[in-house]
């Protein structure tokens, strides 16, 4: 009988120690983390708070009055970006230090605001809102009254956005939330308002800092001139200008092109890398990591600039100028990233692991995460490629339908059953969001006008039949393969994964308002338009939920780009592809 109940008590030890996946589902249920979809009063405050945005981004922007040095008062509105950036590194602390009781306050959040309360906060938060706009409107849009209202409007500006932002608040929730909220977190709270003042302070000493980037920019010139004349004596170099000149081709070496930019993303990632391997790697190999990676850095950023300009006097000026220096620096820093890390994990993570684990690798098995990633991997590896070897107009696109097909069909059994066709797909109400992804996006991303001349040009002068060709492959990628390679990235595997639990394409995943923000905000990124992505983004997550597979978003986006390609086709508003 002892002997029963010891292995009783024993199978409950290792059941409470290594929950099974259902297990962790419990777990995770009585967490708060499988909250309930939010309702309809939560989406349409999104919207509401949306639209707001983009009043605000697309009506308000930054008149040369700002710069002016004599209007002192101004300096509020011309340092935004670095107070943005402080509350956003508060806002970050916060969420980090509050971290385990992040659940409960949203579980709170949603029951405290599930509530109606009628149409009081609404319509205070929209007043409050064009109080905003129309104390702001002078000093953008006034240049008569920018310099003689001065201190007092801004003032009352700063004081109307305080008390927006409170009537948002209470918009979300109701008061007795906020103060159950600040009672329980007050302490992180402090924290984070001391982490806002610290970061003001640490931006401006950064942004005091950037005199060095001139002097940066000034070596990267004379490194490549020392390279070049190994080929071209004749090379001219005029420092006062940074300009650097070849024959009849000339490359101007700007504070951008001095490599800092490279340098930061390569930090970061060498940073988190060393992190996640922090226990797995000695002490001094981290420390030296980071060094490693600004010599290498800066060592690939010459590399690049010269051969931009052997590109230019020897093959294409074109090609140079407007694919190879638009993607050499991202090919550049992925591959100084992955040369990096790959020496370093091979020459000491795996090879440790092998010491451990003897026994060999049997090969290398396509799993369900690895298909929803491989394609995205693959597109985004053939649209540097190919962009680095073309103009104006990307004329190797082909290579990039073909690539990602390839994948796809290699994929097709783990993917079948989300791409396979059936009834009900795609869904109207996924057609629809497709279409008002689509109308947003023309209204937020400026055409770019010069550049649509330059590929009218081009175009013009092939042959009917190659450009009938080459636009028939450009609408099947931007309208099938890019939205699919997309989806199962984004919200397929990131909108998992982000939700804590593992991805998977044909169920819905738990919801997650971090998850969404993020991913969101990663695809927004990812288009180099961020107000149009990150929205795009969001919309196609509601059909990820919506839906529960991921049909309807993939059917969405396969939407937004196929109404753009026929508005781009018809408008010849080329700067959108």
């Amino acid at each position: 009988m002892h002997l029963v109940e010891a292995r009783e008590a024993t199978a409950e030890t290792v059941a409470t120690d290594r929950p099974h996946e259902t297990d962790r589902a419990g777990l995770a249920d009585r967490a708060g983390l499988d909250a309930p979809a939010p309702s309809r009063r939560a989406w349409l405050m999104l919207a509401l708070f949306a639209i707001e945005a983009f009043i605000a981004v697309r009506g308000f922007t930054t008149p040369a009055a700002f710069a002016d040095p004599a209007l002192d008062w101004t300096w509020p509105l011309r340092n935004r970006q670095t107070g943005f950036g402080a509350l956003l590194l508060g806002a970050l602390t916060a969420l980090v230090l509050a971290r385990p009781r992040l659940a409960g306050h949203w579980q709170a959040l949603q029951h405290a605001g599930g509530a109606d309360r009628g149409p009081a906060p609404w319509l205070l938060q929209i007043a409050l809102c064009l109080t905003c706009y129309a104390l702001v409107w002078p000093l953008y849009h006034d240049p008569v009254g920018v310099h003689v209202l001065g201190w007092p409007l801004l003032l009352l500006w700063m004081v109307a956005v305080v008390a927006c932002g409170i009537a948002s608040l209470w918009l979300l929730a109701p008061g007795s939330y906020w103060h159950r909220l600040w009672q329980q977190e007050r302490a992180v709270l402090s924290q984070a308002a001391v982490s806002v003042l610290a970061a003001g302070v640490l931006i401006t000493l950064i942004y005091r800092a950037w005199i060095a980037v001139p002097l940066l920019a000034s070596l990267t010139l004379q490194a490549c001139a020392a390279l070049l004349r190994l080929r071209y004596p004749d090379v001219q170099v005029e420092p006062a200008s940074q300009l650097l000149a070849v024959a009849d081709f000339r490359v101007l070496i700007t504070d951008v092109c001095s490599g800092y930019l490279g340098v930061s993303l390569t930090l970061s990632v060498l940073a988190a890398y060393g992190y996640l391997f922090r226990r797995e790697l000695p002490r001094a190999l981290l420390l030296a990591l980071l060094p490693l990676g600004v010599v290498v850095s800066l060592s690939l950023n010459v590399i690049r600039i010269v051969v931009l300009v052997i590109l230019g006097v020897e093959v294409s000026p074109e090609v140079a100028v407007n694919g190879f220096h638009t993607n050499a620096g991202s090919i550049a820093m992925v591959l100084g990233c992955l040369a990096l890390i790959g020496l370093v994990h091979r020459g000491v993570v795996l090879r440790r692991d092998a010491a451990r684990d003897p026994m060999p690798r049997l090969g290398w098995t396509l799993d369900g995460e690895s298909a929803l990633l491989l394609p995205m991997l693959v597109l985004i590896a053939a649209t540097l490629l190919t962009g680095a070897a073309s103009g104006v107009i990307v004329w190797l696109y082909p290579l990039r339908v073909l690539a990602v097909a390839v994948v796809l069909a290699l994929c097709w059994p783990q993917l079948r059953p989300v791409l396979a066709l059936g009834k009900g797909w795609p869904a109207a109400e996924a057609l629809l969001t497709g279409g008002l992804v689509f109308a947003g996006w023309i209204a937020l991303v400026e055409p770019d006008a010069a550049h649509s001349q330059q590929f009218e040009a081009q175009f013009a002068g092939v042959p009917p039949l190659l450009a009938l060709g080459w636009l028939a492959l450009r609408v099947i990628g931007a309208v099938i393969t890019v939205p699919i390679a997309e989806e199962l990235a984004f919200r397929g595997y990131l909108l998992g994964l982000l939700s804590r639990q593992t991805p998977d394409v044909k169920v819905r995943p738990r919801f997650s308002g971090v998850a969404v923000i993020v991913s969101s905000l990663a695809f927004g990124a990812l288009h180099g338009q961020w107000l149009a992505g990150t929205m795009a983004g969001l919309a196609y997550a509601v059909m990820r939920y919506r839906g529960g597979g991921l049909r309807d978003a993939i059917a969405a986006h396969l939407t937004t780009n196929l109404l753009l390609a026929i508005y781009v086709i018809a408008t010849r508003q080329w700067s959108y592809w």
